[in-house]
């Protein structure tokens, strides 16, 4: 006896076969290719990249146990003291949002940041 029950060598298989086991057997063997479809880029980009090829990272961080210690004037002067230090080690940061409990920011890395 053949333990696939998707198997129809006589119409008791094929009766006893179950649609569904039949499909997800399917699904896990069919390899699908899926094209990506993207919009047009924003021409923004263009600008940003214009300068440098070094990746643009999008960067989000929070306090621990989202404690709203961050909307201060001191903490935002040390924010962007730390930022132009960073120049000295080949990283740049650019625009940034500082939120009471966590922080946005695009920072990239390498030679032209």
């Amino acid at each position: 006896m053949n333990a696939d029950p998707c198997a129809e060598k006589s119409a008791h298989y094929s009766a006893a076969c179950n649609l569904k086991a039949c499909m997800l057997k399917s699904l896990r063997t069919t390899r699908f290719a899926v094209q990506r479809v993207f919009k047009d880029k924003p021409r923004r980009l263009d600008l940003i990249f214009q300068w440098s090829n070094a990746p643009l990272y999008f960067v989000t961080f929070n306090t621990h146990a989202r404690a709203s210690l961050l909307a201060t004037a001191e903490v935002r002067e040390a924010f962007i003291k730390y930022c132009q230090r960073t120049a000295d080690f080949r990283i740049g940061v650019g625009r940034y949002v500082i939120m009471p409990d966590h922080i946005h920011l695009f920072v990239c890395f390498g030679v032209g940041c």
